[in-house]
């Protein structure tokens, strides 16, 4: 027996709790269940089940390996309906990271229109203002604003945003309006910042470098 079907027999029997379940399920005989978990557990040089009197239960590397079988065998199925056309219909779990304010402004009203229109589709939102890691935290979709070193093979263009210079009313009451940039020195500036490190401001035909009293990551 292969090492794929070993792999279906053995979750079979620890998702059944028995041999004998499992060889129903399969279609197989319990003599032919039994020697499949005697093959891979020599393979292995490991004890995956545990036989008791209630029936068969893993053991603590059965347990382990039961979930990584788990998850292969999902993964295989979900490559063989692919190829078969039954994904015409979008279905599982999508995780999109983006900026928090993105989330709020942008992605809430389209998020709910597409979970109505997909129904066998559920979302996961992260809020990152840093650049996220696909591969650590599972991401399978990211919304950046900034820069992307070395990403021509993976992202594309979506629009354009630009910065602001805004100012509460009542500060600008009390501490008048700059008319340039230079100006801004002698302000008190609230700036953000993904990674701590204040960029300079710029401006149409200059760039100053302000000392902010407040920084934010959002």
């Amino acid at each position: 027996m292969n090492p794929y079907r070993e792999m279906q027999v053995f979750l079979a029997v620890v998702q059944a709790g028995s041999l004998a379940a499992a060889a129903r399920q399969l279609q197989l005989s319990p003599a032919s269940v039994m020697r499949s978990i005697a093959a891979l557990e020599r393979r292995l040089d490991s004890r995956l089940l545990l036989r008791g009197p209630r029936g068969v239960s893993p053991s603590a590397a059965g347990e382990g390996f039961a979930e990584r079988c788990e998850g292969i065998l999902q993964r295989v199925a979900e490559a063989e309906r692919s190829v078969s056309g039954l994904h015409a219909n979008p279905a599982g779990h999508l995780q999109v990271a983006l900026p928090l304010l993105m989330i709020h402004q942008v992605l809430t009203p389209i998020a709910l229109g597409y979970l109505a229109a997909f129904p066998d589709v559920s979302l996961t939102t992260l809020a990152r203002e840093e650049l996220p890691r696909l591969v650590e935290e599972g991401v399978d979709l990211a919304l950046v604003v900034g820069h992307l070193p070395s990403s021509s093979g993976f992202a594309v263009p979506l629009g354009q945003v630009r910065p602001l210079v805004c100012a509460a009313p009542d500060y600008l009451q009390r501490r008048g309006r700059p008319d340039t940039p230079q100006a801004l020195h002698a302000h008190r500036i609230i700036a953000t910042s993904s990674t701590g490190h204040v960029a300079d401001w710029r401006f149409a035909n200059q760039q100053t470098k302000l000392a902010p009293r407040l920084v934010c990551n959002t």
